[in-house]
């Protein structure tokens, strides 16, 4: 044997095979211990030792973008079903028929075009707006909706066979009674004289249906209002109803005369005004859905004078909260103790004190609204002066 070294440089010249295409070279540069064994490589195909690397980014790049869409794909599923459940929450959220005042009023679909009112206020949400009707309906109409739904929003329903002994129509307002509970000649007069003195904006634009006397058990069970022993009149929808004292003129105990009689009537009928602005104001499937306080209190026009006299809501949204406070200010404090209580109370206390000529016991605040809302002067209309 000889020496372990090789020659510098070798190269195997093509050998035949059994497969003639394949052919294989041996390339030595360097000396190499004759114990390394030398490579054999094929030759047709040199690159398959790179296509592993090409292939393992291939596959990364596309793992990564599978990864995105299905990250897209989960993204647009969450934001389907959280606009679905906003919807669906619209179609179930209307406010129930609870006369408490912390109801509130919520959304309920309706198509866009039908929540552009003009009646809507223009602090009005959007879809607060879809519960305002298109358009002012007349008091006919109103009288129609409120015997549809008078059930539902409180309205006491008087009975069909209720007999009236007296019936008569004084400048357009009927005044009625049974031969249960008369009105007397001193009431029947003070209260005509009332009517004498109110500005169109009561008797015509916002006319009564009736002035009814009747006693508890001749209007049956369907009384929702209990009128207390001091009890003079009450409003319930339309109507205002004479409780018995103040049918008999007074007693002992609650004397009556023209200024408080005319002060009970003009109470009353504010309510009948902020009844009537519902019926006029709000759509027929949300007055159904609603008692008549939320309907109230919700409206442009109970908001409007609690804000302008200093009433301050928890949500100060124009048919969203109702709960107001008054505010601890001396003008905003102006008004009776019983004006204190509530906002549509307040509204009440000081349109009778303004059409009695008694402003000076209410805000200016409330004289400016009062005057602005009927068109008339403080001192315009009085009893006095009849």
């Amino acid at each position: 044997m000889k020496d372990s070294a090789v020659s510098p440089v070798q190269t195997t010249e093509p050998v035949p095979v059994s497969n003639p295409i394949q052919q294989t070279i041996v390339i030595q540069q360097n000396p190499l211990p004759i114990s390394t064994p030398i490579v054999a490589v094929p030759v047709e195909n040199p690159l398959p030792l790179q296509s592993a690397p090409l292939n393992n980014k291939r596959k990364f790049y596309i793992l990564a973008i599978a990864v995105v869409l299905i990250l897209l794909l989960a993204l647009g599923g969450v934001i389907y079903l959280r606009n679905q459940n906003i919807v669906d929450s619209k179609t179930s959220k209307l406010s129930t028929g609870s006369s408490s005042d912390t109801t509130i009023l919520t959304e309920q679909p309706v198509e866009e075009e039908a929540c552009n009112s003009p009646l809507a206020p223009a602090q009005v949400r959007p879809y607060v707006r879809c519960y305002y009707r298109q358009s002012k309906i007349s008091f006919a109409e109103a009288k129609e909706v409120e015997s549809r739904i008078s059930g539902t929003v409180g309205s006491l329903i008087i009975p069909k066979d209720l007999v009236f002994e007296h019936e008569e129509v004084y400048r357009g307002i009927p005044i009625k009674w049974t031969s249960g509970q008369p009105i007397s000649e001193n009431t029947l007069t003070w209260l005509k004289r009332a009517i004498d003195v109110l500005p169109d904006y009561f008797y015509i634009e916002h006319p009564l249906n009736s002035i009814i006397s009747a006693t508890d058990q001749e209007l049956g069970s369907q009384t929702v209002i209990k009128p207390g022993p001091d009890t003079l009149a009450y409003a319930s929808g339309l109507n205002i109803f004479i409780a018995e004292t103040l049918a008999k003129g007074g007693s002992t105990y609650y004397p009556v005369d023209r200024d408080s009689a005319a002060n009970i009537l003009f109470h009353e009928w504010v309510h009948v005004v902020q009844h009537y602005e519902a019926l006029e104001t709000f759509t027929e499937e949300y007055l159904a859905k609603n008692t008549l306080v939320v309907a109230m209190a919700t409206g442009p026009l109970e908001k409007g004078f609690a804000k302008e006299v200093g009433w301050v809501y928890n949500s100060d949204e124009f048919g969203d909260g109702i709960i107001a406070k008054l505010k601890d200010d001396s003008e905003s404090q102006k008004t009776t103790d019983y004006g204190k209580t509530k906002v549509r109370e307040d509204m009440a206390e000081s349109g009778a004190l303004f059409m009695l000529c008694k402003s000076d016991q209410i805000s200016e605040a409330r004289i400016l609204w009062w005057e602005k809302t009927t068109g008339k002067n403080r001192n315009e209309f009085c009893p006095s002066k009849i």
